[in-house]
């Protein structure tokens, strides 16, 4: 009975260090650009706390998935609303999100679109195939033809 007391109070110390573990290989595997160990390792994580969902936000970002970042970090913010890492890429992350970026609409439209001369980038030809993730929440609207 007394091993019993003994180890309880045990557990939940373990786990933290355990857990402060995996969330490091997640951010190794994130810096070295490891996007696919990255979201294994995240597969793996049975609760879905404010920095797992940071986490995902960063794996999100890296493959340029913005809108899938920002819901992520969104959410990482409601569960710890006084995290200063956390309200930093939310806002930018937001900032990003805006119609206009920051930039005004004749910039934007021009920097996604390409030149005058009919050039597109990736994601003028994206929004043109009907892929633009943005799409759904409208804020390509008015920007490209693709949306």
């Amino acid at each position: 009975m007394e091993e019993e007391k003994d180890s309880l109070p045990e557990e939940p110390v373990q786990e933290v260090p355990a857990l402060k573990d995996a969330f490091a290989q997640v951010d190794l595997a994130i810096e070295e650009n490891r996007l696919t160990d990255a979201e294994s390792l995240l597969e793996g994580f049975e609760e879905h706390g404010a920095e797992w969902h940071y986490y995902k936000s960063r794996v999100s970002r890296k493959k340029n998935w913005n809108l899938d970042a920002y819901m992520h970090v969104k959410e990482a913010l409601r569960l710890e609303p006084e995290n200063e890492t956390y309200r930093k890429d939310f806002e930018e992350l937001d900032r990003q999100m805006q119609p206009d970026g920051g930039e005004g609409k004749k910039k934007r439209k021009k920097k996604n679109m390409g030149s005058d001369s009919g050039e597109h980038n990736e994601c003028g030809e994206c929004c043109a195939e009907g892929c633009c993730m943005c799409a759904c929440e409208g804020i390509c609207e008015g920007i490209c033809e693709g949306c």
